[in-house]
């Protein structure tokens, strides 16, 4: 969340109510007593990037950073770079569709997300700000898993990333 916005959240009964960025988004409770996922699923913003790349490649270039931030580099029709915390970077083949774009990650999660995911292929969806990316395996689209950005880039010309 920047700095300058403001959330906040109400639980009234089996209803929770927050407002961040001056929209409001409800989530209740269904028959079983968990949160309406497709209430948070149905409000996310449409991608402004969207990466298609091996799952395993994927694992295998988070692996080295740990718990450390990343940064996912990417210009269209070319794969990803992960950019280390050191400032190591390892491609991954794939194809990213949209706008040059830069995000930064902690590994660890990004890590988590994709274990999950079934199928050798993963889709990363990545939205400009602080909005979730979006990871679901590419051939069995319907298990979604958010990660949220750790940082912002640095600097667009080197490979150093920041913590936000």
């Amino acid at each position: 969340v920047p700095p300058a916005a403001h959330v906040v959240c109400r639980v009234a009964g089996v209803a929770l109510t927050c407002v961040f960025a001056e929209r409001r988004h409800v989530l209740t409770a269904g028959g079983d007593g968990f949160p309406d996922h497709r209430v948070l699923l149905d409000g996310l913003t449409p991608a402004d990037a969207r990466i298609v790349a091996d799952r395993g490649g994927f694992l295998r270039a988070l692996q080295p950073a740990g718990r450390g931030d990343v940064g996912l580099v990417g210009a269209a029709g070319d794969g990803v770079v992960v950019v280390g915390p050191s400032g190591d970077a390892r491609a991954v083949a794939g194809t990213w569709l949209g706008p040059a774009f830069r995000a930064a990650f902690d590994a660890a999660h990004l890590v988590e997300a994709l274990a999950v995911s079934v199928g050798p292929d993963v889709v990363i969806e990545l939205a400009d700000g602080p909005r979730p990316a979006v990871v679901r395996s590419a051939d069995h689209g319907s298990f979604t898993t958010l990660v949220m950005p750790r940082g912002v880039p640095a600097s667009e010309t080197t490979g150093a990333f920041r913590s936000g």
